[in-house]
């Protein structure tokens, strides 16, 4: 039974199959908790992909049912804690509207713009032993040969979809889209953009984008959003007042936790 005198966080997980959203207290008890399948879909060529409107539309469904129970007082609600499946790439304009579908960690089709990318004139087992000594000092790894991360989804975009990637003002990774639309805040954690393979990693306290290894993928580092460590993320923006399915306090936060598989 919920404590009148606890208070409560909003926690939102998004999966690759449902979105999930619950009522915890600050020491850990799940009062309540709705889930609602989202969908994927899989074209040919390993392509896998998932509509970010359909995303925020669940999430919105949800928390108005968890809500809706009326289990404790809305001003006891003192957070919203977004946890998101990664490595995802959500493309969008400069209103911060998606200009297509997310490109999401199970799709493949980047491998053989991941492979080009790694190749060179002395390479060992297809990679470029320069190109493969500098990506694993700098980030601790490189793009993956299963085109499952950020360098391969861009370049499949780039190559593949040009149309969307010549529309994309910036692009996002999952945990980015929906903070942004929480809060109305375009901006990059450490967590999220750490696995890109295109920030310097060596120092975990100042995870920053290398402009060495941006260029080396012949992307526009306009079209990444600025780094930034912090713990809350901002006020809700004015679309969950619009929707009064989520707070009506003022000291309502976002907490970022690190985005999950």
């Amino acid at each position: 039974m919920p404590n009148p005198k606890e208070q409560y966080v909003l926690a939102i997980d998004l999966g690759t199959s449902a979105a999930k959203v619950a009522l915890v207290s600050l020491h850990g008890e799940v009062c309540c908790w709705e889930s609602q399948r989202v969908p994927l879909h899989v074209f040919p060529g390993g392509g896998a992909e998932q509509d970010p409107n359909e995303w925020w539309q669940a999430i919105l469904t949800l928390a108005k049912r968890v809500l809706g129970k009326g289990l404790v007082p809305l001003d006891d609600i003192v957070a919203v804690c977004p946890n998101t499946q990664g490595a995802g790439t959500v493309p969008i304009d400069r209103e911060g509207n998606c200009v297509g579908n997310a490109i999401i960690w199970l799709d493949t089709r980047g491998a053989k713009w991941n492979a080009r990318l790694m190749q060179g004139p002395i390479n060992f087992q297809g990679l470029d032993i320069f190109k493969l000594t500098r990506w694993v000092r700098l980030t601790g790894a490189m793009p993956v040969s299963s085109g499952k991360d950020f360098v391969g989804h861009v370049l499949f975009l780039k190559n593949e979809r040009p149309e969307v990637y010549q529309r994309a003002h910036k692009l996002l990774e999952v945990n980015g889209y929906v903070d942004y639309r929480l809060s109305g805040r375009l901006i990059a954690t450490p967590d999220t953009m750490g696995m890109s393979w295109l920030t310097d990693n060596r120092d975990p306290k100042r995870i920053v984008y290398h402009d060495g290894l941006i260029a080396a993928t012949g992307l526009f580092s306009l079209t990444l959003f600025p780094i930034r460590s912090i713990q809350v993320f901002g006020l809700l923006g004015s679309s969950m007042w619009r929707m009064k399915v989520l707070f009506t306090t003022s000291t309502t936060a976002i907490l970022p936790l690190r985005s999950s598989w």
